[in-house]
């Protein structure tokens, strides 16, 4: 499952982005919004407000689905574990980040 997830994202989102040469931009923003999803899982811990807590399931669910899938029930075990588990989480964010950059201005090449 995990595999074909991974595929559709890299199959989807890189293709695109070699035709506008922004993969090195596309990356960067995958690796970013990866960063800011730990960070917003971890600062967002404990709820006590009922739809706030529901918002947090579903955001976790959708965001956190190739995590959650290659870490298991408990979590990540290991280094290679948790490694594996970021990985997965940033080709995840390949699409988003793509989008991200249809919307940022074309860079202009260096004129020398």
């Amino acid at each position: 499952m995990v595999i074909v997830l991974l595929l559709i994202a890299l199959g989807i989102s890189l293709p695109l982005a070699s035709q506008r040469n922004d993969v090195k931009r596309i990356v960067l923003i995958a690796v970013v919004l990866e960063a800011l999803k730990i960070a917003f899982v971890l600062l967002t811990r404990g709820c006590d407000n009922e739809a706030f807590c529901l918002l947090l399931v579903l955001f976790y669910f959708t965001a956190m689905l190739p995590e959650m899938l290659v870490g298991g029930e408990h979590g990540p075990g290991s280094f290679w574990v948790w490694t594996a588990m970021f990985g997965a989480g940033v080709i995840w964010n390949l699409i988003p980040a793509y989008l991200i950059t249809l919307f940022l201005p074309e860079r202009n090449p260096r004129k020398t």
